[in-house]
């Protein structure tokens, strides 16, 4: 199996998709099945696109990019279409085009190779988000949706993160479940880090997260007042976001693109919380299970599929820092118990959570399949008309 990946962005740089984008590449290549890997969009078609999004509130013009509705979105769609196929050509013997994002279609006029995607999230589901400044049923937004759910109905396999895609792809646009698998996904570290040793000592929590309201920021301060309250020992550092408001215990790391520094943040925590009321999938959940740290976080999205509620971590309603405290509280008090969790998470990790795993189900998945042409996709009313 030959594979050619397809990416919004160069498909091994770090910002490209959060890193996901290099590490799938680097999974297919340990398979052995990496043919190629394309830019769709360079930083000239990228830089057109935001001059068309923009819009005066800073919030609607990041989503309106990113969520293909502006009104360049048609021309920008047909021009990474035309890129995709051009540089997917010149490879020779090529079985399947894997594309990260639904916005395009990079497989070759009259090619009999494989049309595929791997996706953390869709269109849909993306405008569940708490956050979402955009109308739904604006112009721009529907006319988007309607590409990508073009661009899914002819494509041979959609391979994701989550089982929670996975549905979403099935119910809301109709694609055959035969040709939706998922096959999830790994931590965006180079190699898995040591398990730092925990000695007794005061609790030391960890946030990372750039958007700190989608991500549960705000309850997650809230929460941690209860846990400082039990024990005024205890820390909270937030990785991500710029400084917010001083609180005691809490420190404000901002940005932190250094990674071993953001490891040693990670050796030194003692729990892990991201309480996202939407995640796309919740890699670096996976991040702090690779480094041997209970978790916590929401029960939404695939975060129950990658924090095992009870084995692995904890869960809590989403937007309830009540909720978050108690859970926060009761893994400081019984530190064996966080211990125990986070031996179990990399357990995980290692188990079923690598990229290298990754690669390899994206090959079986695509393996013995023929070109359909979306032949497979079973009728369905459409989510957005």
């Amino acid at each position: 199996m030959r594979i050619v990946v397809a990416t919004d962005g160069n498909p091994r740089a770090p910002q490209t998709f959060s890193g996901s984008s290099a590490r799938m590449v680097a999974g297919l290549e340990a398979a052995g099945a990496l043919a190629g890997a394309v830019d769709v969009k360079p930083h000239w078609l990228s830089r057109a696109e935001q001059a068309a999004s923009y819009d005066r509130d800073r919030l609607r013009w990041h989503q309106r990019f990113w969520s293909g509705a502006s009104p360049a979105g048609p021309a920008v769609r047909r021009a990474m279409s035309a890129l995709g196929r051009a540089q997917v050509a010149r490879i020779a013997d090529v079985d399947a085009v894997l594309q990260i994002s639904g916005w395009y279609d990079a497989r070759p006029a009259g090619s009999s190779a494989l049309l595929a995607t791997y996706q953390d999230a869709n269109g849909t589901l993306w405008t569940q988000r708490p956050d979402l400044a955009l109308d739904p049923q604006a112009a721009g937004l529907r006319r988007a949706r309607e590409a990508e759910r073009r661009t899914y109905a002819r494509m041979d396999v959609v391979c994701t993160m989550s089982e929670w895609s996975r549905r979403s792809f099935i119910d809301d646009y109709g694609v055959h479940p035969d040709r939706v698998v998922a096959v999830g996904a790994g931590p965006n570290l180079d190699a898995l880090p040591p398990v730092a040793e925990r000695v007794p000592g005061p609790p030391r929590v960890l946030f990372v997260g750039r958007t700190f309201g989608r991500k549960g920021g705000p309850e997650l301060l809230e929460g941690f007042r209860a846990l400082h309250a039990r024990d005024p020992r205890a820390t909270l550092d937030v990785v991500g976001p710029p400084p917010g408001p001083e609180q005691p215990g809490v420190t404000w790391h901002g940005p932190v693109y250094h990674r071993p520094t953001l490891n040693g943040l990670y050796a030194r925590a003692t729990i892990f919380a991201l309480p996202s009321r939407y995640e796309g999938f919740g890699i670096p959940f996976l991040e702090g299970m690779a480094h041997g740290l209970p978790c916590v976080g929401a029960r939404v999205c695939a975060v129950p599929e990658v924090v095992l509620d009870g084995e692995t971590g904890l869960l809590v309603p989403p937007g309830d820092p009540r909720a978050l405290g108690e859970a926060l509280v009761a893994l400081a008090e019984d530190p064996a118990r966080g211990v125990a969790m986070g031996r179990a998470g990399r357990a995980a990790v290692e188990d079923r959570w690598t990229w290298e795993g990754t690669g390899r189900r994206i090959v079986d998945a695509l393996s013995g399949r023929s070109a359909s042409g979306g032949r497979h996709r079973r009728p369905t009313t459409p989510a957005i008309a």
